[in-house]
């Protein structure tokens, strides 16, 4: 017996939690062995178990950021750019050092990166060479007019400093779907 879960845009995260346990609790009703320590449950199950847990939506990660960098936060220009809009963008302020940010309505927050001199090239680059893992690839995502690529850029050069405690404090709290191996 195989079954999907398709995705119901009025469904919360947690209503998915909750489906997502009573299956895993019909399949024990029925007898059928589930083993959560196999390869295939680490590799399919438990990611999407993840993503469903920690989804948040744009909004909530810009208050987020302001709530926690409060005064900070007026260093950085926070640009939204559909990725066809990015590659041919000539803005200035979108070529800076700065944090950026893929979103999607389907999978939130996708990835989350930095770049000391220009964050749009970097996220870019990502696309380019395919960044994925078992949930996402970028390039598959490259002509979805859903993907929304989040700029939060420095004006100065003298609050480079402030990129990296950004990037690290996102990528520790909106729990993006691609975890940038440095964080740990």
């Amino acid at each position: 017996m195989r079954g999907t879960l398709t995705k119901n845009p009025g469904y919360t995260s947690s209503v998915y939690l909750i489906l997502l346990k009573h299956s895993l609790t019909c399949l024990e009703m029925a007898n059928l062995t589930f083993n959560p320590n196999s390869a295939k449950a680490r590799s399919r199950l438990i990611p999407l178990y993840n993503s469903l847990r920690n989804r948040m939506n744009i909004s909530e990660v810009k208050n987020l950021f302001s709530n926690e960098f409060g005064n900070i936060s007026q260093r950085f220009e926070v640009i939204r750019l559909k990725i066809g809009d990015a590659m041919i963008s000539t803005d200035a302020m979108a070529n800076r050092p700065g944090v950026y940010l893929f979103w999607h309505p389907k999978y939130h927050v996708v990835m989350v990166g930095k770049h000391q001199t220009n964050s749009k090239k970097r996220a870019l680059d990502h696309i380019r060479d395919n960044t994925k893992n078992d949930i996402v690839e970028l390039a598959a995502l490259k002509n979805d007019p859903e993907l929304d690529l989040f700029l939060f850029n420095v004006a100065s050069n003298n609050d480079k400093h402030w990129v990296l405690a950004l990037e690290a404090f996102l990528e520790w709290n909106v729990k993006p779907i691609i975890k940038a191996h440095r964080m740990g």
